[in-house]
């Protein structure tokens, strides 16, 4: 106390107005404004409040929209009858999937096997395929068992069995 007897009174002033000033901004910033009776907390009334309305660039709406044309052209191309696609080979019989050809029977020089050059084409996606077969050769669960001058044979995974003719053009 003697401390605070020394001070002049000038400083004394200060200090309790700094004093003051600090429970005064400590009252503002912490300390809850607030009704002492009023326990309630109201609920959010969000009609009070207006935002405003979304709005974009022409710029950005006609890219939108020449992108969603883009996507509907490409979904009608993809959705185009199968008379567009490519057409199913000529003179070929179908054997599960495939729809199948056989263009020639050759032997060659150094074995006395036949080969037979074979057409096949997925009825689906319409892929053509060109391929030489020996007897054994498994095509869509069909067995080729029998290579003649003239004709091929399969043997289906149920017995049943088709014979393609050479192709004639």
């Amino acid at each position: 106390m003697k401390f605070w007897t020394q001070l002049a009174p000038m400083v004394k002033v200060a200090i309790i107005l700094t004093v003051l000033l600090c429970v005064y901004d400590f009252s503002q910033r912490v300390m809850i404004t607030t009704d002492v009776n009023t326990r309630n907390v109201n609920d959010f009334d969000a009609s009070r409040y207006q935002v405003p309305t979304l709005s974009q660039a022409s710029e950005v709406t006609a890219w939108l929209e020449a992108r969603a044309q883009a996507q509907e052209q490409q979904q009608v191309e993809e959705t185009a009858p199968e008379e567009a696609k490519t057409p199913l080979i000529e003179g070929g019989v179908n054997l599960g999937e495939m729809r199948v050809r056989v263009r020639g029977i050759y032997s060659p020089a150094q074995s006395s096997e036949q080969i037979a050059l074979l057409e096949a084409q997925h009825l689906t996606e319409r892929s053509l395929e060109l391929t030489e077969v020996t007897q054994g050769y498994v095509l869509e669960n069909y067995e080729v068992t029998k290579i003649n001058v003239g004709s091929v044979t399969f043997t289906g995974a149920d017995g049943s069995t088709v014979v393609i003719p050479v192709f004639d053009y």
